[in-house]
């Protein structure tokens, strides 16, 4: 009885005695499973007991850890989600979020903070491990949002620094091109770095270096491309400064279509390559563009453009179907037409016009072949195209100007517009010695001496054939001749119908015992007919200016008031 009267009230402090070890009602739990987790935890227990399994109670409690853990992750995820979702939505359209930083971090903590007040009363191990998981899960999503916003602001600065860079160049406030550029630069990378600054805060475990190095190499490659604009308007004004110089030279020179033509030019050339040179390194170093082995590349590239778009881009012009006809054409004529003197020739028969038609034909075609091809032999500098062009240029191509099929055909083109001027000449000198021979003119004034004679003196006819003479010359001379044949017309056309609203007059007042006695009613209407008819074509030949034979067989008979109808 003693022993058990102490063992009971031994017991008994195990539920009344806070200060004892074995006391019941402790603040943490003694088997390491929070209230609200009992139900699962006995619940597995159970089913290991019933299935007759070895009963691990600490195993039971790590799965009851992980299984309520996931449940507290899943639940705090939920509002981090909600939060970051309008957000995550306008990152995505490409905007800037201002304050993201912020946002990011606030709901990262809430998130955090929800669930270790859940959890940390399981399992220490499972509650770290699962607290790293869902850390790791919320920094995942957090950082592609954040990614995303600092894609979007390295785009935004890329693009400023196009824009402010291109306006600062064509601004030219003065200072070189690299000078410019870098102000820009810096002022852009001021402004991404503040955007970038504001989404780190503390415990963030993501760095964004790679992407400002990004950045970098994204401005890097606008500045090439703003260099190259740059260099293209250096060689744009390079090449209006050589056009306007070398245009005149071209037309004199290749127009004239002179032995040495070529020679020309190519002087021409050298001397303005050597000016383009020297223009150009002023305004390299004036605008701070490139230097070193970059130049000498921008001065191969000029020499091309000055080549092609400009010396051989004006031949092309002169060289066209057109031109080059004009020219043949033209040297045709000043060999043919003219004389050595220049002075237009005048053909007579005993001109060998034949062979000195075909002398200026041979010399206009000679041209044609010095046409097709640029000769390149004066010039010192063209010889040596490969260090004067970039490497790898075509030089040999750019030196046709007419391919042998286009020589041909511009050949028989030409051949037809000489034949034309032959012919011209031909007619010329037929007409010119075609005129009356003088015995002809001897015979028709002995001939007609009376008649002219009988005019001269007779001053009615005298007066007539001056006044006849005279308008027909002032007709003449004022070219009325039209005018004056269509009043003839008009004035043929109302005496005809004159003369037939007379004759249906005089048919309609003849007498009808007249009728009656020579004719029926059928044969008269027959015989007006004939009269309309015959005054009709009376009409029609006077406006036509024919006579008319048929006018003096018309006979009309009398009608009587009963055959009217």
């Amino acid at each position: 009885p003693a022993d058990f009267e102490r063992e009971a009230v031994g017991l008994r402090r195990q539920f009344t005695d806070v200060g004892s070890p074995e006391y019941v009602f402790k603040a943490d739990y003694k088997r390491r499973v929070p209230a609200d987790g009992f139900p699962h935890y006995a619940s597995s227990v159970w089913e290991k007991v019933v299935s007759n399994k070895d009963l691990d109670l600490p195993t039971q409690q790590e799965l009851l850890a992980q299984f309520r853990c996931d449940e507290i992750a899943a639940a705090a995820l939920e509002p981090f989600r909600e939060l970051l979702a309008p957000v995550r939505l306008r990152v995505q359209e490409g905007k800037v979020v201002e304050d993201l930083g912020a946002i990011a971090q606030s709901a990262r903590t809430q998130a955090l903070d929800a669930f270790v007040a859940q959890a940390a009363r399981y399992h220490s191990g499972v509650y770290t491990k699962k607290r790293a998981g869902l850390m790791a899960t919320l920094d995942a999503e957090l950082h592609a949002v954040l990614l995303n916003q600092v894609k979007n602001a390295s785009a935004q600065a890329a693009e400023a620094f196009s824009r402010e860079a291109a306006r600062a160049i064509d601004e030219d406030n003065g200072g070189g091109f690299m000078e410019i550029v870098g102000k820009v630069r810096s002022r852009v990378m001021v402004r991404f770095d503040r955007a970038v600054d504001g989404l780190m805060f503390e415990g963030a475990p993501w760095s964004f270096a790679p992407e400002r190095r990004q950045l970098g190499g994204a401005l890097d490659t606008v500045t090439v491309e703003l260099r190259e604009r740059e260099v293209d308007r250096i060689v744009e004004r390079m090449k209006r400064v050589a056009k306007d110089a070398l245009s005149d030279v071209v037309a004199e020179h290749l127009g004239a279509g002179e032995e040495d033509m070529w020679r020309f030019v190519m002087d021409a050339f050298d001397s303005e390559a050597s000016a383009a040179d020297e223009r150009l390194a002023e305004q390299l170093d004036a605008a701070g563009v490139i230097s070193g082995d970059q130049r000498l590349v921008v001065e191969r590239r000029v020499h091309a453009a000055l080549w092609e778009d400009v010396l051989v881009g004006l031949l092309r012009d002169e060289v066209s179907d057109a031109m080059v006809l004009l020219k043949l054409r033209a040297a045709v004529e000043d060999r043919f037409r003219y004389d050595a003197q220049g002075l237009p020739r005048v053909w007579t028969p005993s001109d060998d016009i034949d062979a000195q038609f075909a002398t200026a034909r041979e010399s206009a075609r000679a041209l044609l072949p010095r046409l097709s091809r640029v000769v390149i032999e004066s010039s010192a500098k063209l010889r040596l195209a490969r260090t004067f062009f970039p490497v790898g240029y075509e030089f040999e191509r750019t030196l046709v100007l007419l391919s042998p099929g286009r020589q041909r055909d511009l050949a028989k083109r030409f051949a037809r517009e000489a034949d034309a001027l032959y012919l011209e000449a031909k007619r010329s000198m037929v007409t010119t010695h075609g005129r009356v021979p003088p015995w002809l003119i001897v015979l028709l004034v002995m001939l007609g001496w009376n008649e002219a004679m009988a005019v001269l003196f007779n001053p009615l006819y005298l007066v007539l054939v001056c006044m006849v003479g005279g308008g027909v010359f002032v007709v003449h001379f004022l070219g009325m001749w039209g005018p004056l044949l269509r009043a003839a017309e008009g004035f043929t056309g109302v005496a005809g119908d004159h003369v037939h609203r007379l004759l249906v007059e005089a048919v309609n007042r003849t007498e009808p015992a007249n009728v009656r006695k020579r004719s029926s009613p059928k044969q008269v209407s027959k015989r007006v007919s004939d009269a309309e008819n015959e005054s009709g074509t009376s009409r029609r030949s006077s406006v036509s200016r024919r006579p008319s034979k048929k006018g003096s067989d018309i006979e009309m008979e009398p009608l009587g008031n009963d055959a009217s109808s």
